[in-house]
């Protein structure tokens, strides 16, 4: 049941990647306690935010505004709820900022998760894809062999993966082919930190995946990028 459920997650996430453009789409499995965080993108007309958060009767999504890649953020929409509708989050002022969405498990199970995020309706800036994603997720598992993970970011054929964690934790690429049938996991290592340009040995789309083996929460950050 739970290859099923993996599977049709990461389906979506190359369908939805392929026709978004600038949208950030993520997905995967958390634990009670874990915390996820887009990339982030630019707008001046807020956000649209979708998704879904199955089985948490406490998934809390919050969007984040900035002026600036690196400054201070202003938490400008929070909402408790196990599916997220296509919301346009509003931003409070004019102008052009950052914007990030993040999920929190605070319910008692694991939650299988997706977040789609694009620029806001009317928005005349369109540039995404800043910045690495960001999880910090507590140890354990949720079915045997399979912890707390998130794919995200999207390449053809050749890329470059970078990753940091707080604790060791595996790294992998997920590949589909044309027809978005998944094909393989590969470059698969345990490590604190990747930084590599790798090449799949079949034409095929990445997507990069991690996923916390460790025994202790991990604060992990993560980007792959065309190359």
């Amino acid at each position: 049941m739970f290859t099923r459920i993996q599977t049709a997650l990461a389906l979506s996430f190359v369908a939805l990647s392929l026709s978004a453009g600038r949208a950030h789409a993520s997905n995967g499995l958390i634990l009670p306690g874990s915390t996820v965080c887009t990339d982030k993108l630019l707008s001046n007309s807020g956000v649209l935010l979708y998704g879904n958060a199955s089985r948490s009767e406490r998934g809390t999504w919050t969007v984040l505004m900035s002026s600036t890649t690196g400054g201070p953020e202003t938490e400008i929409f929070r909402k408790i709820a196990t599916v997220m509708p296509t919301t346009h989050v509003k931003q409070p002022t004019a102008g052009t900022f950052h914007f990030r969405t993040c999920l929190n498990n605070g319910g008692a199970f694991w939650t299988g998760f997706r977040i789609n995020m694009s620029k806001g309706y009317g928005s005349t800036v369109d540039v995404g894809d800043i910045g690495p994603d960001t999880m910090t997720v507590t140890p354990g598992e949720a079915f045997p062999g399979i912890a707390s993970y998130v794919c995200s970011d999207f390449a053809r054929d050749r890329a470059r993966r970078v990753g940091q964690s707080t604790a060791p934790v595996k790294w992998y690429i997920r590949t589909f082919d044309d027809d978005m049938n998944m094909i393989d996991q590969i470059f698969v290592t345990t490590a604190a930190n990747v930084d590599e340009v790798i090449e799949s040995p079949y034409p095929a789309y990445l997507m990069m995946c991690v996923e916390n083996t460790s025994n202790t929460t991990a604060t992990i950050s993560f980007e792959l990028t065309q190359q």
